[in-house]
């Protein structure tokens, strides 16, 4: 026997998953909602949903190509008629149908979601983008030119090529520009109450090292740092007084018979110094706008090169926090928040027995940057049951580790426009101090991925996961437990339902000689139709025992009664579809 049946096989089967995916792409164009997903997302959303609905009847598919395959598209003569034979052609069979399970398989675990959340994306962006272009307006009207900023700018992330967006941005920054005397002042930052534990005498080295290359600016920085760590040594704050002297004062008088030149190095000299206090005082956020500017003004000045980084990054040998530390750019969380990501997280949560919070985060992504999020609302709830707090957040960052317990940031800021920040609202209760900007919650990164909302489409990992986390925050585990095992048993459904469908086909294929009647051609079109219902039903039941299982024996006993019964039911496919070639033999 050669291999023409199984060519035979990968070309009528190609052709089914070709016809599939053109009907559906079809479809997917008829059904674009024009309402609710924007022109610009026309070609991707089309190629999602194609593929989505294409992939979600691959199981049909196949089946239908396996039929028209074994029961009309091989002759007679093409097919075993040997018991060696049969042998054979089992062994490539198997062969064959485990190679199209594993590639599904692999689609459905690495693909499937990623085009899924993609898909899904496009409409809640669509969604976002409409309602922050009708807000602008509204912030116009009310004279909040910095929220108008805001919302143009993220608008602008999604929709990167709206020129007249870019253009109606850049007027309303030139506007805020002018109006900043008269904005009002912004909320102050959160500063940190102590610096880390550092040697004192390592920094007062590090000064005196830098004293002697006459970098005198930088050695009173470090020098003031190891005072603060240590103010009882007397001889940090004499060596403090003795490169003060050195640099000499400042002059505090009129400009008056003083160069322009000189004027400029007196302004930056006091520029830095300002900036060298903030970072003294733990507030990376003002040391960070005053380095900004001295940056666009002197970019190759030594200190401005130096400190600028440190206030963008933190220093944890010195024990100073950055920006990024406590805080979040807004036009970065605005881009990075476009991208897919994890939607619809909600869990209870509790610190203390004392004070329950219910946590909701419409949106989690993995940014180049940090993990952000989006549209965060927190509910505190008093052991007697009454609201303690309730505030809201446009976006957030993580600004700690990725294990347990993590926080997150609330504090927004702009990297240009100082005026502009983004803090909590409080709709309810006020916040007790500066920490408030952080959301701390007592959970993992990863274990927040359990609460993706859309179980159907998680991966098998993501599902796990959920399996472990959710008891733990008062959810049962019947329900990703189920999915988890469902989305397991897909590949070997692929697999069973393949296998009955190539031994009905030789089944059926042995009751004619030569080529089917032509009643036998019309009823073509009717095989995906079957094959459907049948593909549906097996499903149907398949869940039904599934959820029964893990109900009754909890999910290893539904495990195992799963793969007991996947390998009853693969044993006897294999059987009925080796008998019907040994009985053709």
């Amino acid at each position: 026997m050669s291999g023409k049946p199984f060519l035979r096989f990968g070309a009528i089967l190609s052709a089914v998953y070709f016809i599939g995916l053109a009907y559906f792409l079809v479809l997917a164009i008829q059904d674009f909602p024009l309402s609710g997903v924007d022109r610009r997302y026309f070609a991707a959303w089309v190629a999602a949903e194609s593929f989505i609905r294409w992939f979600d009847v691959l199981i049909i598919l196949t089946i239908t190509g396996g039929l028209i395959t074994f029961s009309l598209g091989i002759p007679r003569r093409e097919l075993p008629t040997e018991v060696g034979e049969v042998v054979k052609f089992m062994q490539k069979l198997v062969t064959l149908v485990l190679v199209l399970t594993v590639l599904a398989a692999v689609v459905q675990f690495a693909v499937y979601p990623q085009v899924t959340r993609a898909r899904d994306s496009y409409l809640r962006d669509t969604e976002r983008a409409q309602a922050l272009i009708e807000s602008v307006d509204a912030y116009i009207d009310d004279g909040d030119y910095a929220s108008a900023v805001l919302a143009l700018q993220e608008y602008v992330s999604i929709w990167e090529d709206d020129d007249d967006a870019q253009l109606r941005l850049l007027n309303l920054q030139r506007e805020l520009v002018l109006r900043q005397d008269e904005e009002q002042p912004a909320t102050a930052v959160p500063r940190r109450s102590d610096v880390q534990e550092q040697r004192a005498a390592d920094l007062l080295e590090r000064a005196q090292r830098l004293y002697r290359n006459e970098d005198f600016h930088t050695a009173v920085f470090y020098a003031q740092l190891a005072y603060r760590i240590d103010p009882s040594r007397a001889d940090i704050a004499e060596f403090v007084q003795q490169i003060r002297q050195q640099i000499g004062p400042v002059p505090r008088v009129s400009n008056a018979g003083l160069s322009q030149q000189e004027q400029q190095d007196q302004q930056l000299f006091r520029a830095k110094q300002r900036g060298m206090e903030a970072l003294l005082r733990n507030d990376p956020v003002s040391a960070y706008y005053i380095f900004h500017e001295l940056q666009q003004s002197h970019p190759l000045d030594p200190d401005v090169r130096r400190y600028l980084p440190i206030a963008i990054h933190g220093d944890q040998e010195l024990g100073i926090q950055g920006v990024r530390d406590m805080t979040y750019f807004i036009p970065e969380a605005q881009e990075v928040l476009t991208l897919p990501g994890y939607a619809d997280l909600t869990f209870i949560h509790q610190w203390n027995p004392e004070m329950r919070e219910l946590v909701s985060i419409e949106r989690m992504v993995y940014g180049g940057g940090g993990v952000f999020f989006r549209d965060i609302e927190v509910l505190r709830i008093s052991p007697e049951g009454e609201i303690a707090a309730h505030l809201t957040a446009p976006f957030g960052k993580l600004v700690s580790g990725e294990s347990r317990p993590i926080a997150i940031s609330l504090h927004g800021i702009h990297p240009e426009y100082p005026e502009i920040q983004q803090l909590p609202t409080y709709h309810q209760g006020r916040p007790a101090d500066d920490s408030s900007l952080l959301l701390q919650l007592d959970i993992g990164v990863r274990e927040l991925e359990a609460f993706d909302g859309k179980l159907d489409t998680a991966s098998p990992l993501g599902l796990f996961r959920a399996m472990q986390v959710l008891p733990q925050y008062g959810f049962d585990i019947l329900l990703p437990a189920t999915a988890f095992l469902l989305l397991l048993t897909r590949p070997f459904s692929m697999f069973i339902l393949l296998f009955a469908a190539i031994g009905l086909a030789i089944r059926m294929h042995s009751r004619y000689y030569g080529r089917p009647p032509l009643l036998g051609l019309l009823a073509l079109p009717l095989l995906p139709l079957l094959s459907g219902y049948s593909v549906r039903l097996y499903e149907y039941m398949v869940r039904v025992a599934t959820g029964a299982a893990v109900s009754t024996w909890g999910f290893a006993g539904g495990l195992t009664a799963l793969l007991l019964l996947q390998v009853v039911l693969f044993a006897a496919v294999l059987f009925f579809t080796t008998r019907e070639c040994m009985v053709r033999a």
